[in-house]
């Protein structure tokens, strides 16, 4: 195999490729551009950066993993130590994380874990697709921001022990089990983000909570302007005894009894928080002349989701309570009309395109497989 190493400053190698396979640990700070096909487990070391540019690529092998490790020995993992840069561009410029099937399935992968506990990641523009859990943030709290995580079999993002993610202006859509869940200790911020056609919408454990919105924004609080709506089951189950806010959100809902028919708390199990919904966020449409583009409906999936796995943490009561019209009905001759917050801003913002990029020919990672 030909190549040409070039190094820019000290210690930036790049080696190109039309297009490569890899697999194995990322010891040395790396570029990556283009088509790069994992046939196992990618490690990035401690104190080291992964950068992947703009318009590439990623991926994963269909359940195949050649060394055999990690959290699922039968599926490609990208396990952060170090750091991950993966911050795409609008239109033609995001990165794509996907299956490398003809056909790709959820499960064909496993999905990226960030296991840095100091140094945040960041995703931008990117989209995270067909794996068993998209994200996975252990420990980690990594800037997720203009992303889409979908169609992945488990769970969209899953932030678990301790880990504080920020996500904003992404789109959580076709997920398995959840599009997000906080469990061990937990905290994401959420804001200016669509959650929907999940099974469940958003699931919060023992001991962790999530900020979805607060009626007056601060730093480190969400502002809200949240599209919660069409999930299948439950939009938000909070399963702590915490209050969960999720203020100043928008639900595609006319009535608070209808919102709640969709959420389970401490009104259907009193062991549980509440979760606080209002105020709500209406927004003002601007005139039609103002309005400068349209939203892209979602992707066809080539398979539908599959029943939901069971969580060894999910409820035990979940097969047996009643479906969630019949908990809490709305009152048809008179429903009760939520307080508001009106804005004229738009709530979602730099939503990612649903085309693939086009994509550069060349990659540049450190090592090849």
């Amino acid at each position: 195999m030909k190549w040409i190493l070039v190094f820019i400053g000290i210690s930036m190698p790049y080696i190109t490729f039309a297009q490569t396979t890899f697999h194995g640990t990322i010891t040395e700070n790396t570029t990556w551009s283009g088509v790069i096909v994992l046939d196992g487990d990618v490690t990035i070391s401690r104190g080291v950066t992964l950068t992947i540019e703009p318009g590439s690529r990623i991926l994963c092998s269909t359940k195949t993993d050649k060394l055999a490790s990690g959290a699922d020995p039968e599926r490609v993992e990208i396990i952060v130590l170090g750091v991950l840069q993966a911050n795409g561009t609008n239109n033609d410029g995001h990165i794509v994380f996907t299956s490398n099937a003809q056909e790709p399935q959820m499960n064909d992968w496993y999905g990226i874990i960030f296991k840095n506990l100091k140094t945040p990641s960041s995703l931008r523009h990117s989209i995270v697709e067909y794996a068993y859990k998209g994200i996975t943030c252990y420990g980690s709290s990594p800037e997720i921001d203009g992303c889409e995580i979908r169609f992945n079999y488990y769970v969209g993002i899953s932030c678990e022990v301790r880990s504080r993610p920020k996500i904003r202006n992404s789109i959580i859509l076709g997920n398995g089990f959840a599009g997000l869940s906080s469990e061990l200790a937990s905290f994401p911020i959420v804001e200016n983000s669509v959650i929907t056609q999940n099974t469940n919408g958003v699931i919060i454990f023992d001991r962790s909570g999530i900020d979805l919105g607060h009626a007056e924004a601060g730093a480190n609080v969400s502002g809200g302007e949240n599209r919660i709506f069409n999930n299948f089951e439950i939009d938000i189950y909070n399963r702590t005894a915490k209050d969960i806010y999720a203020q100043n959100n928008i639900w595609n809902i006319a009535s608070v009894q209808e919102i709640q028919a969709k959420i389970f708390d401490k009104e259907d199990n009193p062991t549980y928080g509440r979760v606080i919904i209002e105020p709500v966020f209406v927004q003002e449409s601007p005139p039609l002349a103002q309005r400068t583009r349209e939203t892209t409906p979602p992707r066809t999936v080539r398979n539908p989701t599959p029943p939901p796995p069971t969580s060894p943490r999910s409820v035990a009561e979940a097969a047996t309570r009643p479906p969630a019209t019949a908990r809490r009905p709305a009152t048809a001759t008179n429903p009760r009309q939520p307080t508001t917050v009106r804005r004229t801003t738009p709530p979602i913002t730099g939503n990612v395109e649903q085309s693939s990029p086009s994509l550069a020919v060349n990659s540049k990672p450190a090592t090849p497989a």
